[in-house]
């Protein structure tokens, strides 16, 4: 049993320079949206991308309630030009979907769709952007 527990904490160590938080991106959002096939209530939440090679990790958290869901993200250079923290949601009426977490520093985190969306695409539905201003922490 001391093996396994010395062996767990050495392949904990080693992995830690792996796995670092960035910015964390702070918005109060309105309205009740959907990331992928969550559902989240309006109100505040937080976004926090993880680096852990190879992939790419977005951890999303109601700060109210502490619910938080792990998501993989694209990620994508947003130029130079792009100063502002904010996410950007996709419209279907009254429905919200997150597909963008921009971060402020160029760099933005693009979500997949989730079935429900992927199904109002395939209807033919067009989107509506709608952007969210956001801060960071």
């Amino acid at each position: 049993m001391g093996r396994i527990m010395a062996g767990l904490f050495v392949a904990l160590l080693c992995a830690a320079p792996l796995v670092r938080a960035q910015r964390t991106v702070i918005a109060e959002i309105p309205f009740p949206f959907v990331v992928r096939d969550m559902k989240c209530s309006p109100g505040e939440w937080s976004f926090v991308r993880v680096e852990a090679d190879p992939g790419r990790v977005m951890i999303v958290r109601n700060n109210s309630t502490g619910e938080s869901v792990l998501f993989l993200v694209h990620l994508t250079s947003a130029g130079p030009a792009d100063q502002g923290a904010r996410l950007t949601f996709y419209r279907y009426g009254d429905k919200h979907f997150l597909r963008e977490v921009h971060e402020g520093n160029g760099i933005r985190a693009d979500l997949m769709a989730g079935q429900e969306e992927r199904k109002l695409q395939v209807a033919g539905s067009k989107p509506a952007k709608n952007t969210v201003l956001a801060r960071l922490r």
